[in-house]
């Protein structure tokens, strides 16, 4: 299914194990519950995807538009999502355990409760410009890194006042 268009397509709960769907439109798609375990998702595009629950373990997504996607509670165990782009999506209690983030876009990805603990190539840079919270785990070294801890208690307080998180300005010196 290299290059399929399955924009708008109703999947959810598919069984999509192992397919190989590179740069394929997926714009607007449902996948709610599906599993794309092992599947092959390099250049794709999901933008705008309703993703929630599903299983991407061992999927993947290098490289593939994530932007905007509703993707709570999804499982992305083990997915290498080298410079996916992330941004805006919503990964709510998401698991990225012991998934390739290098390079990955995530600015503006809300990440409320998601487990980035053992998570592979995730750098302060990459989480400042999420919203990231005390419910976000996160590696050691990062969680202690003044920035991250920064963000996190911007975020934090931008929920608790129901607010929407400001946008991340990089610090113009580094003096930290």
């Amino acid at each position: 299914m290299i290059g399929a268009q399955l924009n708008g397509a109703q999947l959810r709960n598919a069984a999509l194990t192992g397919a190989d769907l590179r740069e394929a439109d997926m714009y607007l798609i449902k996948l709610t519950g599906a599993d794309l375990s092992e599947a092959r998702l390099d250049d794709a595009n999901l933008t705008h995807g309703t993703l929630q629950r599903a299983q991407f373990v061992g999927a993947t997504l290098r490289s593939a538009y994530l932007q905007d996607a509703k993707a709570m509670q999804v499982n992305f165990t083990r997915a290498d999502l080298t410079s996916a782009r992330l941004h805006r999506a919503r990964l709510g209690l998401a698991r990225f355990d012991h998934a390739t983030l290098t390079d990955a876009g995530m600015r503006n990805a809300g990440l409320d409760g998601a487990d980035l603990a053992s998570a592979i190539g995730v750098t302060p840079s990459q989480l400042c410009q999420a919203y990231i919270y005390r419910s976000t785990k996160l590696p050691e070294q990062l969680a202690n890194d003044f920035w991250v801890q920064a963000r996190i208690s911007e975020c934090d307080e931008a929920k608790d006042n129901r607010k929407p998180p400001p946008d991340w300005t990089p610090p113009s010196t580094s003096s930290e």
